[in-house]
């Protein structure tokens, strides 16, 4: 059986989830130069954990998570930032890992891992 995923291994281009309702799969992708956009609010995430791992040469990381979903971020970049909802940005770090976890993910079954990993650019995770 043949699995759908959300994106492809890219060496150049902006990727994003559909701007319509879409089937969860686990992202793991990679990526040279160009933005990633996921947007969690368009699926049904599983009721057990939800992966996100992307990694990128350079661009920047856009990821919209529904208010009730936890999740835990562990994000390495050599040159960026990382801002997780409301969160006052981080200056412009270099060579630097940032893990960020919300309240109450240990104590849900629904949850999403983001693994993010990239040399120049930006990670933002919004809540919508």
């Amino acid at each position: 059986m043949k699995t759908n995923y959300l994106f492809q291994n890219r060496l150049f281009g902006h990727q994003q989830t559909s701007e319509h309702v879409y089937e969860w799969n686990s992202v793991n992708v990679q990526g040279g130069v160009g933005d990633t956009v996921i947007d969690l609010s368009r699926t049904i995430l599983p009721k057990d954990d939800a992966v996100i791992s992307i990694r990128n040469i350079v661009g920047n990381i856009t990821i919209l998570v529904p208010y009730g979903i936890e999740i835990r971020v562990h994000h390495s970049v050599i040159a960026g930032r990382a801002r997780i909802f409301e969160n006052k940005p981080e200056s412009r770090v270099f060579n630097q890992i940032y893990s960020y976890q919300t309240e109450g993910f240990n104590e849900t079954d629904q949850k999403v891992h983001i693994i993010t990993s990239i040399l120049v650019g930006d990670l933002e995770v919004k809540r919508v």
